[in-house]
């Protein structure tokens, strides 16, 4: 994936023909992104994977147990309308669900994420590619489910999220650009039931990565 951010950035700055587009007051923004790897969601702008695990040996009488199945999603669109030229204010959805059952067992381990919140993009005026800056949070729920023949347990869990940086968006056409940008997130992480924590224990994540993404804005001329 970064390979190919520098090869797309390249091509901005090598192809005279690529305009930028105008982020004119009154344009619609609508984009995809990866998420920083929150939550161990991945890297790619959007995942669906399945995986099997299995576990071989070459040891006498050695009964192969069942595969583990293992099945990842990920997604994080965005959505946003310009308020003044190059100024946009939006939302920010984020949408995450894993799965781990073992194939010996039977035990499954799901976790899934939604969250939601404001999002604001200011673009610097450029003829190339177009620097930006970025600042968005997002308030949702992570829920933890376990199953098993003797256990059947579920626990939901409050996140906040607040993260921001500089980005660099490639014009691929006069509408289309391919983002990268370089931040840093917090992912706040505390149990729902303030019975259940009376001390407010809490997980804080703070990650520094690469977003990359692709965004569409409709109604430039």
């Amino acid at each position: 994936m970064k390979k190919l951010a520098l090869l797309v950035i390249l091509y901005s700055f090598l192809n005279p023909e690529i305009a930028s587009s105008q982020m004119k007051k009154g344009d619609m923004l609508i984009g995809i992104s990866s998420s920083l790897n929150m939550l161990g969601s991945g890297s790619n702008v959007m995942n669906l994977d399945f995986s099997s695990v299995k576990y071989k040996s070459n040891a006498e009488d050695y009964l192969e147990p069942g595969a583990d199945k293992l099945t990842s999603y990920n997604l994080q669109p965005k959505a946003g309308y310009f308020i003044t030229n190059k100024f946009a204010l939006g939302l920010d959805l984020n949408l995450s669900i894993s799965k781990n059952k073992d194939g010996s067992s039977n035990d499954e381990i799901t976790q899934s994420s939604f969250s939601i919140g404001p999002l604001f993009r200011y673009y610097i005026p450029s003829e190339k590619v177009m620097p930006f800056f970025e600042v968005s949070t997002a308030f949702g729920s992570l829920t933890n489910k376990y199953q098993s023949v003797n256990l059947n347990d579920k626990s939901t869990s409050r996140i906040t999220s607040l993260g921001g940086g500089f980005g660099i968006a490639a014009p691929l056409g006069e509408k289309v650009t391919f983002d990268v940008l370089v931040g840093y997130s917090s992912l706040i992480i505390k149990d729902k039931d303030k019975d259940n924590n009376p001390d407010d224990e809490k997980t804080v994540i703070g990650t520094f990565g690469i977003n990359f993404g692709f965004t569409i804005i409709l109604g430039a001329k």
